[in-house]
Parts: structure tokens; sequence; C-alpha cells
């Protein structure tokens, strides 16, 4: 029995160097097979090793992602980054990272908005003008649900998320016909 564990340990549990170099070819293989509508022994051969690079590659990717890591942590630039106070806070803090892209996506809807309310006062296109206020809802709606509880104004702050304000953007964007009470969510009736 440990002869067969070793035998199955040795074909499924591959080096993640050798798991690029099976997988790669595998799929296109199976490529060239499907775009050529080929049949016969070769086209099985072709389904089979994907399959088979799929599977080590689904059984190593916790290695292959730790190798990439590896080097990642090694690279001369990553240490670079990590001396600066800035870069080791980006890299280490989540909340802070968070916080950085959520800003990044900010600024990039803004620009969009403005592209899109100038290009319409421009051309004189209430199409453009329609677009840049649908951007600017729907923008606010999502950074209304990423924006962190101390800043909207909620007592919590133990997370991301802005209940009462996404509750609202929810019952504004509801389209069905309910009673009023169904967008009171405050839970009173």
């Amino acid at each position: 029995m440990e002869g067969f564990k070793k035998i199955l340990k040795r074909i499924l549990f591959l080096p993640s160097f050798a798991i690029v170099l099976i997988s790669v070819p595998a799929f296109a293989a199976v490529i060239d097979v499907l775009v050529k509508n080929m049949n016969g022994s070769l086209a099985y051969i072709s389904y089979l090793a994907p399959a088979y690079a799929l599977v080590i590659l689904s059984l190593g990717f916790s290695g292959i992602v730790r190798s990439v890591h590896r080097w990642v942590e090694s690279h001369p630039l990553m240490k670079r980054l990590l001396g600066a106070p800035l870069g080791r806070r980006y890299v280490k803090d989540v909340k802070f990272r968070a916080e950085v892209s959520l800003g990044i996506g900010f600024i990039t809807n803004l620009l969009y908005i403005t592209m899109k309310m100038a290009s319409g006062i421009y051309y004189r296109s209430l199409w453009f003008v329609s677009l840049a206020i649908y951007y600017a809802l729907a923008g606010s709606y999502a950074f209304s649900t990423a924006l962190p509880q101390e800043i909207a104004g909620g007592q919590s702050s133990s997370g991301i998320g802005s209940a009462p304000l996404s509750a609202v953007w929810m019952c504004a964007a509801d389209d069905e016909p309910r009673p009023r009470r169904h967008c009171d969510f405050y839970g009173e009736a």
C-alpha cells in the first residue's frame, strides 16, 4: 500500500515548473483537436492529457501560489517597496489597501462622470448628460455600500458598509410596487 501511495504522489504532486510544462501543451493540444475536428486515438489522448493536467494543476495550485509568493517577496522591487513606510503599510494592511483601492476607483469614476458631463454640454447631447447622471447615481450607490462606517456616520467601526444608506438606495431602486413599509429599514411597520 505504501508503494502505491508513493507512485500516486509522484504522478499527481509534481513540482510547479513541471505542472506548467505539462499543462500548457496539453491545453493547446485539445484546442488544436477541437479546431481541426479530429477523431481517433490521437483525439482521445489529447482529451486525456488536459484532464490529467487539470488534476495536477488543481492539486498543485497551492504550491504554485506559494512559489509565486516566494518569488515576489524575494524580488528586489518588493524589498524596495517594503523598505518605504507607505509601501510596507500598503502591502501589509488589508484595510488600508482597500481604502486606497476605493479612493482610486472613486477618483476614476469622478473623472469619467466629468468627461461624460463635459461631452454632453459641449456636444449638447442629452445622452451624455444622462450617462453622467446615471454613473453618478450608480457610483454613489457603490461607494456608499463600500464606505467605512466611521466615515459614513455609522455608530459601529466594525468594518465596511453603511447599512442605512444602502437600504435607502435599495428602496429607491426597487421597481416592484409594494406597500411603503417594505422600505422601512428600521423595522417599524
